[in-house]
């Protein structure tokens, strides 16, 4: 990526592309988005448009969960120590979000205006406490609704791990199932 650049948004095309990226339905889920300077958007960018092996990404799900709660921990600690550590986003207030592949669209405090860079990170109940970070970029902006009677913050996936996409995609899939289910009186369409 050359830079983050401001730019204007056009609605996805589906020639070429795979539809179920742009497939969205509406699920529970802790989120957090925090603005971020377009200086915070390169660094954000590279980090996760570098391969696997650069980002120090780990491909084993034991290890990984361990050291999550390794962390967890570190966190208590810290905490007890009086200092201030930022709350994991699986213990944030969960949150109505539309979702696919492709974007988001959630209610949020705070303002978000069109072409913002935004960071975003939420956990998926098949990812078992793994945070999934993202750099989004605004397409609807919180400040928006007085003109348009919309409410909430819309964003474009700018960039994001393909095992997080993927997981995405997974999720809405799962969600759709269940409503399936539930809509023909089954449990599950397993």
């Amino acid at each position: 990526m050359a830079g983050w650049k401001r730019h204007s948004i056009e609605t996805p095309s589906y020639h070429g592309k795979c539809r179920r990226d742009y497939f969205r339905v509406e699920t529970w889920l802790p989120v957090r988005l925090s603005s971020l300077t377009p200086e915070g958007a390169e660094r954000l960018a590279r980090e996760l448009d570098a391969p696997a092996e650069e980002s120090a990404t780990l491909t084993d799900p034991v290890l990984e969960g361990r050291l999550c709660a390794i962390e967890a921990k570190l966190d208590i600690l810290l905490a007890a120590a009086g200092h201030e550590v930022e709350a994991p986003v699986g213990q944030t207030v969960k949150r109505v979000v539309e979702i696919s592949g492709s974007g988001l669209r959630t209610e949020m405090p705070g303002v978000f205006h069109r072409g913002d860079a935004v960071r975003v990170e939420l956990e998926l109940p098949e990812e078992r406490g793994r945070t999934i970070l993202i750099l989004g970029e605004v397409v609807f902006g919180s400040g928006a609704e007085e003109q348009t009677g919309r409410k909430g913050v819309a964003l474009r996936f700018h960039s994001i791990r393909h095992r997080d996409r993927e997981a995405i995609v997974r999720h809405a899939y799962e969600v759709q199932r269940s409503d399936l289910g539930r809509a023909s009186g089954r449990e599950s369409l397993r």
